[in-house]
């Protein structure tokens, strides 16, 4: 099979050469037959000269039949009767004697379920059997002539609260899928179902529909495609109505896949919030199973009301989730640089001189040496000091989200876009850009940061509108990028774009009496007045320093939590700093009741004594943080 593609393409797989031919279609109608004015030209002479159109616009592709003599048929099925058929990927086209291939899917997406079509008679599929206002109640005292339908009522009534509780403690999308799906489809006795998702418009648009939960117990994730009628898709999107349409295998304006899988009924749903409409839940009856009725349509139009709140309420906090992370990384960290070894006080004239000059700047240097506080010295020397300095770790996004984190999206571009969020490079403008561990970032978008860099200009996922930013970029790898350039994991371009000037920053154990005043800096923080001892000084002096400054600090911070609160000893520190001569270790045993309560005091100075996060961070409940903390008091 042909790889996946952002770009439609169709394969004439039936070419005089045997291999082969790709047409990748453009926006706007491409008309395939026999001429060879045609888009694309089938040499089958029983193909009609214009015997269809492809039409690609607004990311839906639909073939439409232009009165050819003989049939059009996809994946088996012929589709003449059919106005705009709507094409998905991996679809399977015959005309006459010729195949073609139909690819269209973004790497990692899912692949579509959902087909619309519009009928060629132009029928208006009828869909006021019976429908139910979005706002609608459900399950009113009116509608009781029995105690039959008092009792199941209170059954679905039962089944509603008892999915509030449930979903109301579910922190993510596909969670409360599971859960939805689960219940309209148990207590409706449903054969099939699925739901899907709109991105927020303001005309309805059903081709904009994403299957995002299928339930098929039969057929499980090898479901087939479900057809759905054009016009019930905009009515629901556009109404907010629920609806049930029963007798349908009688019916003469419903797609071929209604016949070829015997449906008797569904239901369709919309899931609101507010007026809007966030989607849509679908089941079905088949076979000789009972049709739904008002009861089972009441059910489901409840349950996407329900849905539709829960989904809002964990985008919104997505969201502030986000926007936190942005405010965040606004804020300068309150580190400084500190040292006055040789390589450090070369790294401090480089730093000085680059400052002034909106150069890209490269920092080098092993893990835990201090790079964002280089970058972040950079821009505070700088003329932009008082411009935002934007710090994103490449190495920590999802592949397939750095590009919005990056560039941002617009309204809609995806499940869960609800507003247009700016990315980092819009954030950063007027600023400074710190792209940490660049050489994490994945090859496929480092083409697209090296465009952004030359031309100062994006796109956010989704967006039509180029923006312009001015920005300096700095950026800081462990890496060694020469090496990754040749074995292909890192772009040379640009590679040679960042580095315009290299900071390398030196590892701690070549920053020689640095170590001892970074140290004196980190216990001075802690306010506690703790020294080191003589023989602490010497095993800081003595090691390595594998995870440098970082490492130095949690070793200190061990301690001053595990010391007798007045001076660092050897035994105090971490095994592999504390030795003394070849390996010997020297131990000052404390009562384990000793250590608990300074480690718990620590933890209660970080909190800012805030006794909640305090048990967080201990990992044990408040009941008994309080019990340890009054055991403290009384002893």
């Amino acid at each position: 099979m042909p790889p996946k593609t952002r770009k439609p393409i169709l394969y004439v797989l039936t070419t005089e050469t045997g291999e082969p031919e790709e047409h990748v279609l453009a926006e706007g109608t491409s008309i395939i037959g026999r001429s060879s004015d045609s888009g694309i030209v089938l040499h089958d002479s029983l193909v009609s000269r214009n015997h269809a159109e492809v039409h690609y616009e607004g990311g839906v592709v639909t073939l439409r039949d232009r009165g050819g003599k003989n049939p059009i048929r996809v994946n088996g099925k012929d589709v003449k009767d059919t106005k705009d058929y709507q094409l998905l990927d991996d679809d399977r086209i015959s005309i006459g004697e010729s195949e073609l291939h139909f690819v269209y899917q973004a790497p990692g997406e899912k692949t579509a379920k959902l087909r619309v079509y519009k009928e060629a008679d132009d029928y208006d599929t009828r869909v006021e059997d019976l429908s139910l206002e979005a706002s609608a109640p459900v399950y009113s005292q009116e509608g009781d002539t029995d105690n039959g339908g008092a009792n199941k009522n209170y059954n679905r009534l039962s089944t509603l609260y008892s999915l509030t509780e449930k979903i109301l403690e579910i922190a993510d999308e596909d969670g409360v899928y599971d859960a939805i799906l689960a219940a309209v489809t148990r207590e409706t006795g449903a054969e099939r179902g699925f739901l899907g998702l709109l991105p927020e418009a303001a005309e309805p648009d059903p081709y904009s529909l994403e299957v995002v939960k299928f339930w098929d117990p039969d057929q499980g994730d090898s479901a087939q495609t479900i057809e759905m009628s054009e016009t019930i898709l905009t009515r629901i999107q556009r109404d907010k109505k629920a609806v049930l349409v029963t007798d349908v295998a009688d019916r003469e304006d419903f797609g071929h896949s209604v016949i070829d899988l015997k449906i008797r009924s569904f239901i369709c749903a919309p899931l609101t919030y507010g007026d809007r409409c966030l989607g849509l839940v679908y089941i079905d009856t088949r076979g000789h199973r009972e049709q739904f009725g008002r009861s089972e349509l009441e059910f489901v139009s409840a349950v996407g009301r329900l849905a539709g709140l829960c989904l809002q309420n964990i985008w919104v906090q997505a969201n502030l989730q986000r926007e936190n992370e942005r405010l965040r990384s606004l804020v300068s960290n309150s580190g400084k640089l500190i040292g006055n070894s040789p390589p450090m006080e070369k790294v401090f004239r480089l730093i000085k001189k680059v400052a002034a000059r909106d150069t890209s700047v490269l920092i080098t240097g092993e893990n835990g040496t201090g790079k964002e506080l280089v970058a972040r010295q950079i821009h505070g020397q700088s003329d932009n000091k008082e411009a935002p300095f934007v710090a994103v770790n490449c190495g920590a996004i999802p592949p397939n989200l750095v590009e919005s984190e990056l560039f941002g999206y617009e309204k809609g571009a995806f499940t869960g876009a609800e507003r247009t969020t700016p990315g980092k490079f819009e954030l950063a403008n007027k600023g400074t850009l710190f792209l940490d561990e660049i050489g994490d970032m994945p090859v496929d978008m480092q083409v697209k940061i090296l465009r952004a860099l030359q031309e100062r200009r994006f796109y956010r996922v989704g967006g039509k509108a180029e923006i312009e930013v001015d920005i300096r970029v700095l950026a800081a790898t462990n890496q060694d990028l020469k090496k990754a350039i040749k074995s292909g994991d890192f772009r040379e371009d640009l590679y040679f774009r960042l580095a315009v000037v290299t900071v390398e920053i030196p590892p701690l154990r070549d920053r020689g009496d640095d170590i001892l005043e970074l140290a004196s800096h980190f216990l001075d923080q802690g306010g506690d007045g703790i020294q080191l001892s003589k023989a602490a000084v010497d095993c800081l002096k003595l090691h390595s320093w594998p995870g440098n400054i970082r490492e130095l600090r949690n070793a200190l911070e061990q301690a001053a939590i595990l010391g007798d609160g007045k001076q660092i000893t050897p035994s105090d520190l971490p095994p592999e700093i504390g030795k003394i001569g070849r390996g010997q270790m020297k131990f000052l045993l404390k009562p384990l009741a000793e250590v608990e309560k300074q480690y718990i005091l620590r933890a209660l100075e970080e909190t800012g004594g805030n006794k909640a996060k305090t048990a967080k961070l201990l990992g044990i409940s408040r009941e008994t943080l309080y019990q340890k903390i009054k055991r403290f008091e009384e002893g």
